[in-house]
């Protein structure tokens, strides 16, 4: 043949068991991979985890800042920034998706909830965007190295 393939080569790469040994090895590997999406492991991911639990603990702590005396959209933007970042960096990054969801998810309830959570948004939704990009740049340069 002119592709260099010889005829028996060819009958090789038809062969139904062959075919079907790839779509179950492929299969397994996406479940794999997919298996530890939703769990609630902290060593799946320790960051996710951390980040919901500076999200509880501004959206706690606000009202509690607020009736000290001191200003709330501080507390919002020590604790909530970070906790941004990091629900981001857990949807890219880390095996378990969950809390990476789950903190964006509060961050939004937050948003929505709290009328002093606005001027924090308009603050850091920049900053998050900014990082949503850095992490595509870095995802693409990771995925581009394998074979």
């Amino acid at each position: 043949m002119e592709d260099g393939i010889a005829p028996r080569e060819i009958k090789f790469l038809m062969r139904p068991s062959h075919a079907s040994a790839d779509s179950r090895f492929s299969s397994l590997l996406f479940r794999m991979r997919m298996g530890n999406w939703f769990s609630l492991r902290f060593q799946n991911a320790w960051m996710g985890a951390i980040g919901v639990l500076m999200i509880v603990l501004g959206i706690t702590m606000a009202p509690v800042v607020a009736s000290l005396g001191i200003m709330p959209t501080t507390i919002l933007f020590l604790l909530l920034s970070p906790a941004m970042l990091i629900a981001l960096y857990s949807l890219f990054f880390e095996q378990s998706k969950f809390y990476g969801i789950l903190g964006c998810a509060l961050i939004g309830v937050a948003v929505l909830i709290q009328p002093l959570a606005w001027y924090w948004a308009k603050l850091c939704v920049p900053e998050g965007v900014a990082f949503v990009a850095f992490c595509l740049v870095i995802s693409a340069l990771r995925g581009f190295g394998r074979p």
